[in-house]
C-alpha cells in the first residue's frame, strides 16, 4: 500500500467509533479486495466460524477428517453410507446381499466451519444445490452421522433441495439465488460485506484517494450505527425463534433472501414470530437462537447496553483457554464487585457456570454454548443425548403465532397482512388466521392485491375450495401464485379443464416441474393421455428427484402397455427414495403384467411394510393372492384395506366375491352392499349382488339389481348380468 492509501487507512480506523449515519451501498465487492487495507482483520477473521462457513469441498481436507473413506450404517432407513474420493455414496442389500438402490454424488461444497459440524452440499446440473444426507459431526472425536432432520425411517436421502432462505446465512451474498438456481460461482463463506454492506463504492473512493469523508461514507461500520442497528447486523443470522414449523419469519412483500443490507431496520426486511408465551416452548433451545437466548436474559433487559459485540469481536473470537479467561474479563467489566463477594465462586470461568453448554433440539448431534445468562446452572443433564423430534403435517405447533421482532408490526396494513399471514402459512392456528386475513382483504385487498393471495391459499388448506377459487379470482392475472393456486384449486374441485388455461399460463411466466406434474394430473384427468405422459415427462426433465412425477408417469405408460419403460420409471423412482411406498405398489402391477408374480409379490411386500395402512396397496395384494389361488391369504390383504378405508368399494365387491366362492351368501351380499353404498353405480357389484340374492331365493332384488348391472358401461358386467337375468326367467 502506498503512504497516501496508508494514512487515508488510519484516518479511518480513527474515525470508527463515531455514530454517524451512513449512505446506503449497492455494488459488492469481490470480498478479497478487503485484505489490501484491513490484512490483520483479514488474517483473524479467516479463522472463524463465520469466515469458514462455506467454501467449496476439497478432497485433501475431506480426508484429513475423515480419512480415505468413512462409512455410516443408518438403522431406521436401512441404508449405507460412504464418503470417498469426494463424493457421497448409499447403498442398501438386497436378501442375497446385493447392492441394490445405488446413488452416488459429488460432494462440491462444505457448509459449516467444521467447529461443530460440517455439511455437504451437491451441485446439480441445474445449477441448483442439494444436501446430502450425511454430517460430520465432531462430538465424541468426530464421525458421521444423519443431517438435521433425516434420522428417521423416512427421510429425503438426497432430494432436500438448498433454498435462497436457508442458503442466506450460511454464505455471502450470491449474484442471485431465485427459484434454488444459484450462479456457476459461489462466494467462499461469509465475507465482509454481511456486516459492512456492499464494499465497491468505499474501495473506489479509497483507490480515487477522495475525502476521508466521503471514504467513510461509503462504507458501513457497525460501531457507527445507533445502537438497534448495530443489533441489527447480527440478528439478521444469528435470531431465529425455532427451526420448527411455526413460522420463524415472513419477509416483507418486495424483499427476498438476500436484499438485506446492513445499516438498515431489520424489520423492514422481515418480521420474526414465535410460539404463545405459556404453550410449552418457553425454554427452547435450538442451534441458531444464540440471540433469542441472550434476549431473554436479565443482563440483556436490565443492562440496556449490552448487543452481541459487548462480548464477541467478530473479526477475532477465541477459542479454548484463551476464551475463558476472555470472556471472563468482558464480565467482570460490568461485575467488577462479584470476584470480592464470599458468596461467589471465584472460579475464571464465568461462561461455564453462566452460561453452560447444552444439546441443541433440533441438530442433537451438537453441544453449544446457552446465551441465555442466569443465575445458577440448571441441575438437569444438559449434555443428555436426545432422539431427533419429527413433526409430521398437522402434529407441530398449534396455537396462536405472535409478533416477536418487532413486537409492534407498522404500518397498519403491514400488521393486517402479516399478523394474519403468520398464522396460516404452516397452520399453527388456521382457522383464527382465516379470519384476520378475511378482515385485511377487506380493507386492504385493493391496495395489496397479494392478500388475496394468501387468503385463498388458506382457504385451499382448510379445503373450503369454493371460497380459494374465488379469492384467487380477485388477485391480478399476472400473479404467478394465484395462476398456479387456481389451476390446483380447479383441479382438486373436479373441474380439469378449467385447471389447463391456469396452469399453462403459470408455466409461459415460469417453468416449474410441480406445476408440470399438476398439468400431467390434470391431462390424465380429461383422459388426454399423451399429453399427460409429456406433462409428466417434463416434470421429471426439471426435477429428476420428483418421484411422485416418475411415479404418476410409471403408472400411465403401463396402462398404456409401455411396461418396459413403466418399470424403468418406477425403479427409478425407488431407487431415489427407497421408502416410496406407493411406487413399490405400481411396480407390483407391472410386474404382473409382465409375468414376473414373486417379483411383484416381494414388492407389494415392501410396499405394505413401509406404509401398514395404505389400503390400496392391500386391496392389490389380496388381488394378487386370489390371482395364485391363495384366497384366504387374499381374504386377510382385503379385509386389512377396508379396516383402513372402510368405503373402498372395489375392496368390498372382492371381499364379496370371496364370500361368494365359500357360498357364503349372507357375507357376500353384506360387503356388496357396502361397496354400493359408497359407489351407487358401480355395476360388478350389483351383478355380485344380484347373484347372491338369486342364490338365497330373493328373486325380486336379484333382478333389480341384475337390471342396474345390465346397464353398467363394461360390456362383460353387461353380458354376464343378461345372462343371469334371461337364466332366471328361464326358472320360472
Amino acid at each position: 500500500m502506498n503512504r497516501t492509501g496508508l494514512f487515508v487507512t488510519l484516518i479511518l480506523l480513527a474515525a470508527c467509533n463515531k455514530k454517524e449515519p451512513v449512505a446506503e451501498q449497492t455494488a459488492f465487492a469481490d470480498a478479497k479486495l478487503c485484505t489490501n487495507c484491513h490484512p490483520g482483520q483479514a488474517k483473524t477473521y479467516r479463522e472463524t466460524g463465520m469466515g469458514q462457513s462455506f467454501r467449496k469441498a476439497d478432497l485433501a481436507d475431506l480426508e484429513r477428517i475423515m480419512g480415505k473413506k468413512a462409512t455410516y450404517f443408518h438403522a431406521p432407513s436401512d441404508r449405507y453410507y460412504e464418503v470417498t474420493g469426494g463424493k457421497m455414496r448409499r447403498y442398501q442389500k438386497s436378501p442375497t446381499g446385493q447392492e441394490i438402490n445405488v446413488v452416488e454424488d459429488s460432494i462440491d461444497y462444505v457448509v459449516g466451519s467444521g467447529h461443530h459440524a460440517r455439511t455437504f452440499l451437491h451441485r446439480e446440473p441445474n445449477n441448483r444445490l442439494a444436501q446430502l444426507p450425511v454430517s460430520w459431526y465432531t462430538e465424541k472425536g468426530g464421525g458421521l452421522a444423519m443431517s438435521p432432520g433425516y434420522d428417521s425411517p423416512r427421510h429425503p436421502d438426497f432430494r432436500r433441495k438448498i433454498t435462497g432462505d436457508c442458503f442466506a446465512c450460511h454464505n455471502a451474498y450470491p449474484t442471485s439465488g431465485a427459484g434454488g438456481v444459484f450462479p456457476a460461482e459461489l462466494p467462499q463463506g461469509i465475507d465482509c460485506q454481511r456486516c459492512h454492506g456492499p464494499g465497491q463504492a468505499h474501495i473506489s473512493a479509497v483507490q480515487a484517494n477522495r475525502g476521508v469523508a466521503e471514504i467513510r461514507q461509503a462504507i458501513v461500520n457497525p460501531k457507527r450505527l445507533a445502537a438497534d442497528r448495530q443489533m441489527d447486523v447480527c440478528l439478521q443470522c444469528h435470531l431465529e425463534t425455532t427451526s420448527f414449523e411455526l413460522p420463524n419469519s415472513l419477509l416483507r412483500q418486495g424483499q427476498d433472501a438476500f436484499s438485506y443490507r446492513p445499516g438498515q431496520p431489520l424489520a423492514g426486511h422481515h418480521l420474526q414470530f414465535d410460539h404463545a408465551p405459556g404453550t410449552g416452548h418457553d425454554d427452547k433451545f435450538e442451534i441458531a437462537g444464540a440471540a433469542y437466548r441472550l434476549r431473554q436474559s436479565a443482563c440483556f433487559l436490565k443492562s440496556g447496553k449490552l448487543s452481541c459485540t459487548t462480548c464477541h469481536n467478530p473479526h477475532d473470537i477465541p477459542r479454548g483457554e484463551a476464551a475463558t479467561k476472555y470472556y471472563a474479563t468482558v464480565c467482570r467489566s460490568c461485575h467488577s464487585d462479584l470476584p470480592g463477594s464470599p458468596a461467589h465462586n471465584l472460579s475464571a470461568d464465568c461462561v461455564g457456570c453462566h452460561m453452560p453448554k447444552r444439546r441443541t433440539e433440533d441438530v442433537v448431534h451438537v453441544v453449544m454454548t446457552d446465551h441465555l445468562i442466569q443465575r445458577r446452572k440448571p441441575a438437569r443433564d444438559l449434555l443428555a443425548a436426545r432422539a431427533e423430534r419429527h413433526e409430521k403435517p398437522g402434529e407441530g405447533y398449534r396455537g396462536p403465532v405472535v409478533p416477536y421482532y418487532p413486537r409492534a408490526i407498522e404500518p397498519a396494513i403491514d400488521q393486517a397482512h402479516y399478523l394474519g399471514l403468520a398464522q396460516v402459512t404452516q397452520a399453527s392456528n388456521l382457522a383464527a388466521g382465516i379470519v384476520e386475513l378475511e378482515k385485511a382483504a377487506q380493507t386492504y385487498g385493493r391496495e395489496r392485491p397479494q392478500i388475496y393471495v394468501d387468503l385463498a391459499a388458506a382457504y385451499a388448506t382448510s379445503n373450503a375450495l369454493p371460497q380459494a377459487l374465488a379469492t384467487y379470482r380477485l388477485a391480478p392475472a399476472t400473479n404467478l401464485a394465484a395462476q398456479r393456486g387456481l389451476g390446483s384449486t380447479l383441479l382438486r374441485s373436479g373441474d380439469a379443464a378449467g385447471a389447463l388455461t391456469y396452469l399453462q399460463q403459470a408455466l409461459t411466466q415460469q417453468p416449474d416441474a410441480a406445476t408440470q406434474q399438476e398439468l400431467g394430473r390434470a391431462y390424465l384427468t380429461l383422459g388426454r393421455l399423451p399429453e399427460a405422459v409429456q406433462a409428466l415427462q417434463a416434470a421429471v426433465q426439471l426435477d429428476p428427484d420428483l418421484i411422485e412425477a416418475r411415479d404418476a408417469l410409471g403408472n400411465l405408460l403401463a396402462e398404456q402397455g409401455n411396461l418396459g419403460a413403466a418399470e424403468q420409471e418406477l425403479r427409478e423412482a425407488i431407487r431415489r427414495q427407497p421408502d416410496f411406498a406407493n411406487a413399490y405398489g405400481n411396480l407390483a402391477k407391472v410386474l404382473l403384467s409382465k409375468g414376473s408374480a414373486a417379483e411383484a409379490e416381494a414388492a407389494l411386500q415392501k410396499a405394505i411394510a413401509l406404509e401398514p395402512g395404505n389400503a390400496p396397496t392391500r386391496y392389490n395384494y389380496g388381488v394378487t393372492l386370489a390371482m395364485a389361488g391363495r384366497f384366504a391369504e387374499a381374504e386377510t390383504q382385503v379385509a386389512a384395506a377396508i379396516a383402513a378405508q372402510p368405503d373402498f368399494a372395489e375392496a368390498q365387491e372382492t371381499l364379496g366375491n370371496l364370500f361368494a366362492r365359500r357360498r357364503e351368501w349372507a357375507r357376500a351380499a353384506g360387503a356388496y352392499r357396502q361397496a354400493l353404498k359408497a359407489k351407487p353405480q358401480f355395476g360388478r357389484a350389483h351383478l355380485g349382488l344380484g347373484t347372491a340374492l338369486a342364490a338365497q331365493r330373493d328373486l325380486a332384488q336379484a333382478r333389480t339389481h341384475l337390471r342396474e348391472a345390465a346397464n353398467d358401461p363394461d360390456p362383460a358386467v353387461r353380458q354376464e348380468a343378461a345372462e343371469l337375468l334371461k337364466a332366471l326367467e328361464t326358472a320360472r
